[in-house]
């Protein structure tokens, strides 16, 4: 999940709430960005999810 701090539309307390509710979920935090990312906020993004997709158990097809 990602948290904007600067977010006035989904507050960041509310994106806390729900990650902990979601067995598995990571939350990244994006100081002071806004609800709609900021394409320089993308390479950041980009790389967490790259992360957490990699750290995800291979399966079966």
């Amino acid at each position: 999940m990602v948290a904007p701090t600067g977010d006035r539309l989904v507050l960041p307390e509310s994106s806390y709430r729900l990650a902990a509710g979601i067995p598995g979920a990571q939350l990244l935090e994006l100081p002071g960005a806004a609800h709609v990312l900021n394409p320089a906020d993308r390479a950041i993004w980009l790389r967490h999810v790259r992360e957490f997709l990699t750290e995800l158990p291979a399966t079966a097809a």
